[in-house]
């Protein structure tokens, strides 16, 4: 069954309205409402984001002509391919095109809504590095600070958080590092494992660890692992605790929190492309990388206020969407949490991609022409990504509008992106 709507001038009005009760609620007290916490606790505070949101810089012509591509899109790569899950395109403060479908539970009357809270998988990423990016611009942190001063245990004394930020640590990926210390009977396995077992299992066997830090890109979940026990170090807060009171809630992201083991039976499940439920293993505790549940409209309002260059540091977040890694030829890139397409005429596509379990996740924030692609779909399809193919309505990427060309046509999504790309 099909559930979708075209979201306009209304979502538009809604967005002006939370910014005004923000402008209201903050009339009253100067920073969001947040539980009582100790003495010495360090809560990052953006400032409220404009009410000037970012207007599209389409016609009235060129939207509708982009409405009509992305409809064609959606009805030949999400209703063609049966895919569950969420979907969002805006330009601008507008958003031009969002629906929803599928199932969000095992029970089949329980149908996707627009407010069901879906894993983003390595999306995850990017919301993390934004508030290790606060953190920088409030001077708790500094990007070439090393991880050993914030945990003088940590064995590699020339990992930074910039290393961590931009996956050029060396370290090696908690879900094969730590089975393979199980295979080897140096490590008892647990039927889960925290963010804290990631650092000590580093800091213990260190030894059958090679570190090449700032030598090369190899991306791995446990740097932005880590970063989640340096937010939580620094601040003196949990980190879904801290997402949640310092970017969420001010945001109005509403329908978003970070997963904890203590609320996994609430969480939405994701599916095999056959739709038998995926179970969950032992890595699920493990947050910072992955965890963040959230609804495509939630994540627009993210991405609205990272358009906003009063909310961020407008030098940190540019300095973030540009490549770290220059050893290797071509187009792929990292900055500081997230992904990119960097071509030589200058222009760059800012993304980030997820996979876990059957979640297949995209997000696609263009700076230079206020675009917002959202694709997060909880019953595995690899054709979530071919969404990318729609950044070329916007913006001249021959590549893509080639793909999406393709799509249209009648032909099968492209498989333009490998989960870890």
């Amino acid at each position: 069954m099909k559930f979708y709507k075209r979201l306009g001038s209304k979502f538009k009005f809604s967005l002006i309205c939370v910014s005004l009760l923000s402008v209201l609620h903050s009339c009253k007290k100067d920073s969001v409402t947040i539980k009582d916490h100790k003495p010495g606790v360090y809560i990052p505070k953006f400032p409220n984001s404009s009410q000037e949101l970012p207007a599209s810089p389409l016609n009235g012509a060129q939207k509708e002509l982009a409405k009509q591509q992305i409809k064609s899109y959606y009805d030949k790569t999400w209703e063609g391919g049966n895919i569950s899950g969420q979907f969002l395109v805006a330009s601008g403060d507008e958003v031009l095109f969002s629906a929803f479908r599928g199932i969000a539970g095992t029970n089949p009357e329980l149908p996707m809504q627009e407010t069901t809270p879906l894993h983003i998988a390595s999306i995850s990423k990017s919301l993390t590095a934004v508030m290790v990016l606060k953190c920088v611009s409030d001077g708790k942190l500094k990007l070439d600070q090393t991880l050993q001063s914030i945990f003088p245990k940590f064995p590699f004394p020339q990992i930074t958080i910039q290393d961590l930020l931009s996956h050029r640590s060396g370290l090696p990926r908690y879900e094969y590092l730590i089975p393979d210390l199980v295979k080897k009977k140096k490590l008892i396995p647990k039927n889960s494992y925290s963010n804290q077992d990631v650092l000590e299992i580093i800091s213990t066997y260190n030894k059958e660890i090679s570190v090449l830090a700032g030598k090369r890109f190899s991306y791995a979940n446990t740097n932005f692992a880590l970063l989640a026990l340096v937010l939580e170090k620094i601040t003196g807060v949990p980190f879904p605790e801290l997402m949640h009171e310092s970017l969420f809630q001010p945001l109005g992201m509403n329908n978003t929190y970070v997963l904890e083991l203590k609320n996994l039976n609430k969480a939405t499940p994701s599916f095999y492309a056959n739709s038998r439920q995926h179970p969950w293993n032992e890595y699920e505790g493990i947050y910072g990388d992955k965890n963040v549940y959230t609804t495509a409209k939630d994540l627009y309002k993210f991405s609205l206020a990272l358009f906003d260059p009063k909310w961020i540091n407008p030098s940190l977040l540019s300095e973030a969407m540009t490549g770290k890694s220059t050893e290797k030829a071509g187009i792929k890139n990292y900055g500081y949490g997230f992904r990119l397409k960097e071509y030589p005429d200058g222009s760059k596509i800012v993304f980030h991609t997820g996979w876990w379990h059957g979640s297949n996740t995209l997000f696609i924030h263009q700076p230079k022409t206020k675009t917002t692609i959202i694709a997060i779909g909880n019953k595995y399809s690899h054709s979530i990504y071919s969404a990318m193919s729609l950044v070329s309505i916007f913006e001249n990427f021959p590549d893509k509008k080639e793909e999406l060309n393709k799509i249209l046509i009648g032909g099968t999504p492209a498989d333009t992106l490998s989960h870890s790309e």
